[in-house]
């Protein structure tokens, strides 16, 4: 079964929400920006990890252009951001009133921790440009160069879509003992 098959009715909402945005043509797929947060975990339960922090979870997210998230994926604090990244991107599937689920995006936006060949490869894959600085240090090799354009200037969105969720406090701190709530 995949993970969006089992899903709970708040997914189910926001899922229909998107297909009435995308209806309406208010989502904008040029720019995806991909980002991961902490969130304390008090009470315990499935899918924590111990961090220096405490122990938690991870919510990854993607949202489009305008800052609406369009893909969620919550797991333990422990594995690394870039392998929850290509988990994180099949979440997005937005319902469309006639045909198949919407998922193409032209350009992935991410900060440095998403910096990997591999991962770059599997972006190209699926037909989109990734925008991802290198890691500091890094010695220019052979290959194609990547550059990062004036898309890396707009990651400030998912930024703020964190800060949105963050304000309803159940998303900041979990008080649930499992992760499918």
């Amino acid at each position: 079964m995949k993970e969006w098959q089992n899903v709970g009715i708040w997914d189910r909402i926001w899922r229909t929400l998107l297909g009435m945005l995308q209806e309406k043509k208010k989502l904008n797929w040029d720019q995806v920006y991909l980002d991961g947060s902490f969130v304390a975990a008090k009470c315990g339960g499935t899918g924590i990890g111990e961090t220096k922090m405490g122990k938690g979870s991870k919510i990854m997210a993607v949202a489009e252009k305008n800052g609406i998230p369009i893909g969620i994926l919550d797991d333990s604090v422990q594995p690394h951001e870039i392998t929850l990244a290509e988990r994180t991107l099949a979440t997005i599937r937005v319902p469309a009133k006639r045909g198949r689920p919407y998922r193409r995006f032209r350009e992935l936006v991410a900060d440095r921790p998403y910096h990997s060949k591999a991962f770059r490869h599997a972006i190209r894959k699926k037909g989109a440009k990734p925008t991802i600085p290198g890691r500091k240090g890094d010695k220019k090799g052979k290959g194609r160069p990547f550059a990062v354009g004036n898309g890396y200037q707009q990651r400030w969105k998912i930024e703020r879509c964190f800060a949105w969720m963050d304000n309803n406090r159940r998303l900041v701190v979990r008080y649930e003992r499992h992760i499918q709530h």
